[in-house]
């Protein structure tokens, strides 16, 4: 979602791409879809501004960055540095076999 923002031409104040948590603080402020609230005044009203996200999107972007919503990408099959990852199997449990990299002092 931040490099889709990014592309779209959010960016923080000084200019710079957005981090993840900037987004999320973004992402949270109801602001956006053209919601003023105050809760030190007990102010909760629609402003005289056009929103810039509709309530479903920024909703469903809050219910994913608090994990409320599992996003999956589409799987990867294609593993170039591992091609018999999942296509060997286990003999005694028929299991597919997985591969992985390993993290030592100079690199992986």
């Amino acid at each position: 979602m931040t490099a889709r923002a990014t592309d779209a031409g959010l960016r923080s104040r000084k200019g710079l791409a957005l981090s993840p948590q900037s987004f999320g603080q973004t992402m949270g402020n109801p602001i956006y879809v053209g919601k003023v609230e105050s809760p030190d005044y007990g102010v909760s009203t629609r402003g005289n501004f056009e929103p810039l996200v509709d309530e479903a999107t920024l909703y469903r972007a809050q219910a994913v960055l608090d994990g409320r919503v599992v996003v999956s990408g589409p799987r990867q099959r294609n593993r170039p540095d591992f091609p018999l990852r999942g296509l060997v199997r286990c003999e005694t449990y028929g299991k597919p076999l997985t591969g992985s990299w390993s993290k030592g002092r100079n690199g992986y």
